[in-house]
């Protein structure tokens, strides 16, 4: 998804480019309410298909992705997009500002599964999922060398708990399968050590607990906004929300 400006007042040297980083289980068109508004206040949008293979590679497809933005961008990401981001924005010319959005914010050496498992709260995403073997791999770990989808009786509850009805089935439907890998790849130093960091915590989340989100955020020194009653898929149910902070991210930032 590649937006053209509505808002004629809106041109690169006042604007940045925001570049919107789904997470694992998802796609682009998670973000289909967030790019519809940010769009209508005139920003440029680009919203990522990752593969979700393995932290590594997911991180050089955006970072690419940056590479083709008009000046800067505002860099978002949701759940596992945020460790994506955390690392594809690092020493990048371009990237001026992070959103997390109910997003995992490693830091160095910590994997999105460590953290994961650290919250404490409720069962770990791994326990949620079904696994499928994939083709041998000597570099991945035998408990990694696996691709995973949530399990389709648990993705409202855990997932899209407020989300419409219609919008829940239709995500669950296209889930994309998620390689293990990703959970277990360490970071390297993320962008958010230099970068001004936005975090917006989902207060009631399933996947990623509110606690562990504002562990996350603090630790970032990130600005929180709070979305009380928000599912893990905050952008979806809750998009104005949201949008307002990408844009309250943007207004910093010299285009």
């Amino acid at each position: 998804m590649t937006s053209t400006p509505h808002n004629e007042t809106a041109t690169p040297a006042t604007r940045p480019s925001v570049l919107l980083v789904h997470g694992a289980f998802a796609d682009g068109s998670s973000w289909r309410e967030v790019a519809e508004r940010l769009e209508g206040e005139g920003y440029r949008v680009t919203a990522a298909e990752l593969e979700l293979r393995g932290l590594s590679s997911d991180a050089a497809r955006v970072r690419a992705l940056l590479d083709q933005q008009d000046g800067a961008t505002v860099v978002v990401g949701h759940s596992y997009g945020g460790a994506v981001i955390g690392q594809a924005a690092t020493g990048h010319a371009k990237a001026a500002a992070l959103v997390h959005v109910a997003a995992f914010a490693p830091a160095k050496g910590e994997s999105v599964g460590e953290l994961d498992a650290s919250f404490g709260d409720g069962e770990s995403t791994l326990a949620i999922t079904d696994a499928r073997p994939l083709p041998a791999n000597p570099d991945v770990p035998d408990e990694y060398n696996v691709e995973l989808t949530i399990k389709k009786d648990a993705f409202r509850e855990r997932f899209g708990a407020d989300l419409a009805e219609d919008r829940a089935a239709a995500m669950n439907e296209a889930q994309r399968p998620t390689a293990a890998a990703v959970f277990g790849e360490p970071a390297a130093a993320p962008a958010w050590e230099t970068l001004p960091s936005w975090y917006v915590v989902a207060g009631a989340d399933l996947m990623i607990p509110a606690a562990g989100q504002r562990r996350m955020a603090e630790r970032m020194g990130a600005t929180v906004v709070e979305v009380p009653g928000a599912g893990h898929a905050v952008a979806a149910s809750r998009p104005d929300e949201v949008a307002r902070v990408i844009i309250a991210a943007a207004r910093t930032v010299v285009g």
